[in-house]
């Protein structure tokens, strides 16, 4: 293992600055701020030929690299700017009405907490949130103080993978299995989760999944990613103006039209070549 001076020398990281929240904006690695800024020198020099003819084919790439670390098909996961706006695509779809009500907890992140509470009010559905006492209890515990909340009115369930203000991971794939028995639809946040705890998403089995690369993966700021479960996907609206229901064409994936589909202008360097070498192998 490296020599804890060496690892620092890996920074940009202010010789002043002792860094330690990676949980917020984690800190790029000389070798991987270095492949983002080529990127983004690539692009300048022809934005159009590095956006509409080679932007698919890079984020294909990069996209296949990121699904081999999470465990994902390829087909069934997009990049997205962060874990709130694919929490966002999400909420967003879902046919709540008068009656049903979402199930979340009180240690969700602030902003997925807003959307969940403005999203219930437009609609005329409730938010439940589960209470789970400081200390945290067991996970056995905390799964059923969770699942106590479940009603016949529950048709989402929100939770963290691992909690953004009390750094809990919670019991996810228990409560996923349980609530697939129930017929809920699940909904995962895990801006927190990549890089710090091994992810098999296809194995766990939720039916959205969002996730960030730019905390402990080290990524740029800017990668995000969201996983749907290939039989879910249709749930979600176009958030480009086009068909809805999304209508492919022969070949192409259902998520990367609805979600990724015409959302080119922006910087796709912090997407493409620029994550972790390790990633690759």
């Amino acid at each position: 293992m490296a020599e804890r001076r060496d690892l620092r020398a890996l920074f940009l990281l202010r010789g002043d600055v002792a860094f330690f929240n990676h949980g917020s904006f984690g800190a790029c690695p000389r070798p991987v701020f270095a492949a983002y800024q080529a990127r983004q020198r690539e692009l300048e020099e022809e934005p159009v030929e590095f956006l509409d003819r080679r932007g698919d084919e890079l984020l294909a790439h990069a996209g296949a690299v990121l699904a081999r670390f999470l465990g994902a098909d390829p087909l069934d996961l997009v990049y997205v700017p962060n874990a709130t706006t694919a929490m966002n695509i999400v909420a967003r779809s879902f046919p709540l009405g008068p009656g049903n009500e979402v199930l979340s907890t009180d240690h969700e992140y602030g902003a997925v907490d807003r959307m969940w509470r403005m999203v219930c009010a437009e609609r005329g559905a409730g938010l439940v949130r589960a209470e789970i006492p400081l200390p945290v209890p067991s996970s056995g515990e905390v799964a059923e103080r969770i699942w106590a909340c479940v009603t016949p009115r529950t048709r989402v369930l929100s939770l963290s993978h691992t909690t953004s203000p009390t750094a809990v991971e919670f019991p996810v794939a228990e409560l996923v299995a349980r609530a697939q028995e129930r017929g809920i639809l699940t909904v995962i946040d895990g801006a927190h989760a990549p890089g710090q705890i091994p992810l098999e998403l296809e194995d766990l089995g939720a039916d959205f999944y969002a996730g960030n690369c730019h905390k402990w993966m080290l990524a740029p700021k800017g990668a995000g990613f969201l996983w749907a479960r290939r039989e879910a996907q249709r749930l979600l609206f176009s958030v480009h103006g086009i068909e809805v229901p999304v209508i492919p064409r022969r070949g192409e994936a259902l998520l990367r039209v609805s979600v990724q589909g015409y959302n080119t202008a922006r910087d796709l360097g912090a997407l493409m070549d620029a994550l972790p070498d390790e990633l690759r192998s």
